[in-house]
């Protein structure tokens, strides 16, 4: 949705840039950010519901006191075994979880594996469009957020016609933890008083633990 919305807005100025009939153009707000700082737990298990084609699908994280991760989402599954500094790779076979080989891979390479778990934990991009503040809190899967909004958009008039687009995205923020548990995004448009309103991105946390974490372990 926001690429999107990012094109119309390229195409959009590049009209208005090339109009002497242009007035009233102004940006506000733009740019703007927001830094949230994340504290995962020494253990957890994080899965979340996102919405992918008409379909929910559930993406789970979860890692243990050793430091263990086991991952899974509608196409994979696989477990990260903790080794000196890096990782062992298994994945789930009709015997259990086997070990891919016996190399050791670094977290770089764990992170691009499990990538759609973390782009839901932590959405927030170092630099947007917008502006980011804190709107309200919330409660999701039985704890407290700080509900931060970013709203971003432009208005102008050509030959007379108004013409408007923006974007707002809602985010539900763990208060202890910092770890996103719901998002949502709405976008809308106005030209000469007809108004469009449009549903974007959305996942929502629905299982939280961060004690007793266990994991399948390797069969040998």
């Amino acid at each position: 949705m926001k690429k999107i919305f990012a094109v119309l807005l390229v195409l959009s100025l590049s009209l208005v840039s090339l109009s002497c009939l242009a007035s009233g153009f102004g940006f506000g707000d733009m740019f703007g950010g927001t830094s949230v700082k994340v504290n995962y737990p020494k253990e957890f298990r994080i899965a979340y519901e996102m919405e992918d084609g008409g379909r929910f699908v559930r993406v789970s994280l979860a890692r243990d006191a050793k430091g263990n991760i086991h991952y899974t989402d509608r196409d994979s599954e696989c477990l990260f075994v903790k080794s000196g500094k890096g990782y062992k790779y298994a994945v789930r076979t009709t015997k259990g979880f086997v070990l891919m080989n016996n190399d050791v891979y670094s977290w770089n390479y764990l992170r691009d594996k499990t990538d759609a778990f973390w782009r839901m934990a932590e959405p927030f991009e170092e630099y947007s469009l917008g502006k980011t503040e804190i709107t309200g809190s919330g409660t999701v899967v039985g704890r407290k957020t700080k509900t931060y909004t970013n709203t971003y958009g432009f208005s102008y008039s050509l030959s007379g016609m108004d013409m408007s687009l923006g974007e707002s995205t809602v985010y539900e923020i763990d208060e202890e933890t910092g770890i996103c548990l719901a998002m949502s995004e709405t976008s809308g448009s106005s030209i000469g008083g007809y108004r469009t309103n449009d549903s974007g991105a959305q996942f929502e946390c629905v299982e939280f633990e961060t004690t007793n974490i266990t994991l399948p372990e390797v069969t040998d």
